[in-house]
């Protein structure tokens, strides 16, 4: 979430559509998450989830961000014998001719998450995460990376009581590692959303909804105080 300048929605979605076009982010497997899946009228950043990649050698999404920012992750072995022809030799992904933004942190292969600035047509500069899962936590990740936070928080805690972790004790988790785990501290596999809030034994809540039952579940915490 970003605590930045915002714009409205619709111009979120429409940047969105041309970063998943650049990069390659085909099919279901990657999402908008964050406050433009919540439909919010104005949005602060773009927060995108996608799978880690199956080889460890071959992580075409790193590859494809890279290629397009304009201070690009460099392999710093590979530059230190390369001198000025670092940019084009084996593992080092040339710049694009015209970059479309900047690297905060974070990218470099397989990478977990990161952090990036995507320039919008105006100039104004767009915050963008981008968020990676495997099977075992995609459910999780795009539930929690969806917001808002304190809706996170709030399935943690019906987690906990359907897996019998102690409520209230925070040496006992429910989430490690960003997976799901049981008393146990076991990994809990949720491959999609609906999986968690199954587990959990809770409705599932659109999500477009949450904000308004978080502050539904608010007003209740304080007229029972």
């Amino acid at each position: 979430m970003s605590d930045g300048p915002r714009i409205p929605l619709d111009r979120a979605r429409a940047a969105a559509a041309l970063l998943f076009e650049r990069w390659g982010l085909l099919g279901p497997a990657s999402m908008v998450v964050g406050s433009v899946r919540r439909q919010r009228p104005l949005v602060g950043d773009v927060e995108i989830v996608a799978p880690l990649p199956a080889s460890p050698r071959n992580d075409p999404l790193f590859e494809a961000i890279n290629e397009t920012m304009g201070n690009p992750w460099r392999d710093e072995r590979e530059a230190l014998f390369a001198g000025n022809a670092a940019p084009n030799i084996p593992g080092v992904i040339p710049r694009a001719a015209r970059p479309i933004g900047s690297i905060v942190r974070g990218l470099k292969p397989e990478f977990a998450a990161c952090s990036l600035l995507v320039q919008l047509a105006d100039g104004a500069d767009l915050p963008v995460q981008v968020y990676r899962y495997t099977r075992e936590n995609a459910g999780w990740m795009i539930l929690y990376r969806t917001g808002p936070w304190d809706f996170g928080r709030w399935f943690l805690w019906q987690w906990k009581r359907r897996f019998g972790i102690p409520v209230g004790d925070d040496h006992h988790s429910a989430s490690m590692d960003g997976h799901l785990v049981d008393s146990s501290e076991q990994v809990v596999s949720v491959p999609t959303e609906e999986e968690a809030f199954q587990l959990a034994g809770v409705p599932f809540v659109p999500p477009e909804r949450r904000d308004a039952f978080m502050e539904r579940v608010q007003a209740s915490r304080e007229a029972i105080r």
